[in-house]
């Protein structure tokens, strides 16, 4: 949930008003829905509107990944 209220607060325009909306997709691992679940209650309770897009190609959405965080067990957040 941290780091969902984190990305809010970095990518929240200060002095427009307008509230804030993210798009979250996940793959295929069995940990994603539970990471998709924390991730979308932070950033809520930050504030922002969340559209969970569900099971996106990582290798193959044409994003760039501009931030990764890497995790032990093979988990990680990318934000595009």
């Amino acid at each position: 949930m941290a780091l969902g209220r984190a990305i809010v607060a970095i990518f929240s325009p200060t002095a427009s008003g307008v509230k804030p909306a993210l798009v979250v997709g996940r793959d295929t691992r069995l940990s994603s829905p539970m990471l998709e679940a924390a991730l979308t209650a932070g950033i809520c309770s930050a504030g922002a509107d969340v559209l969970a897009v569900g099971v996106l190609p990582a290798t193959r959405s044409g994003l760039f990944d501009t931030a990764y965080w890497g995790c032990r067990r093979g988990d990680d957040f990318r934000i595009a």
